[in-house]
């Protein structure tokens, strides 16, 4: 129970080193967790202080270039299903994330825009929303960020205009593993995700769609087709 948060694997590894509980994380030699589990070792030693490592290794670029990277789309129809608007912002998602690869930058705020056909019921024409999230450049972390966030705030009213957009960049200077993810399988998803830009950066964005693309709440192929199967 002391280890809650901690994956399997990563817990099994600790074990190893005698560690059963955060508070003898705390207590533990950090060259020997570093040497054991690099750069994690240290995260996990000072999250067992907690203390924020990503605060204490991360570069942020200059104000002038800490633009933020996202991506918008008016919609051809009304959407007033969940599962519809999901697809959508599940697309502008990726979009915006393998942005952030190519840039080879990570973000650690993502909001959505959300604009409505008319006024939804609080008399809004549109809202935004936002929240924090660990410097991440992964398509899975910032859609889930998005689909969180539609499902809290949105009240059902129908919507034209939607829009995902990730703040707060920094420089991505080496892979970033979390407490609550084994490292191997943020290695695997990384591994993946790099493997689906290159395909796609060599023959267009078509050559690798989710399924849920497919459905009538997708658009990115449509668009993908207007522009040559090329996007992001």
């Amino acid at each position: 129970p002391d280890m809650w948060g901690i994956g399997s694997h990563t817990a099994a590894k600790l074990n190893g080193l005698g560690i059963y509980s955060i508070k003898e994380l705390a207590h533990a030699d950090v060259n020997k967790l570093k040497k054991k589990f690099g750069v994690m070792g240290e995260q996990l030693y000072y999250h067992a202080w907690g203390i924020d490592y990503s605060d204490l290794e991360k570069k942020y670029l200059p104000r002038s270039d800490n633009k933020g990277y996202g991506n918008s789309q008016v919609l051809m129809r009304d959407y007033t299903e969940l599962v519809d608007l999901k697809t959508v912002l599940g697309e502008i998602a990726d979009q915006v994330a393998t942005r952030l690869r190519k840039n080879h930058v990570v973000a650690e705020v993502v909001s959505i825009f959300i604009g409505m056909a008319d006024t939804d019921k609080q008399g809004r024409s549109h809202f935004s929303a936002q929240m924090h999230v660990e410097p991440t450049d992964s398509t899975k972390s910032i859609n889930n960020a998005v689909q969180y966030l539609l499902e809290t705030k949105w009240d059902g009213s129908a919507v034209r205009n939607v829009g995902v957009r990730c703040n707060r960049i920094s420089e991505k200077r080496a892979t970033r593993f979390s407490l609550f993810e084994d490292p191997d399988t943020t290695l695997d998803r990384e591994k993946l995700e790099h493997t689906i830009d290159i395909i796609r950066k060599k023959y267009g964005y078509k050559a690798l769609v989710r399924a849920s693309s497919k459905t009538k709440g997708g658009t990115a192929i449509e668009r993908a087709n207007l522009v040559g199967g090329h996007q992001a």
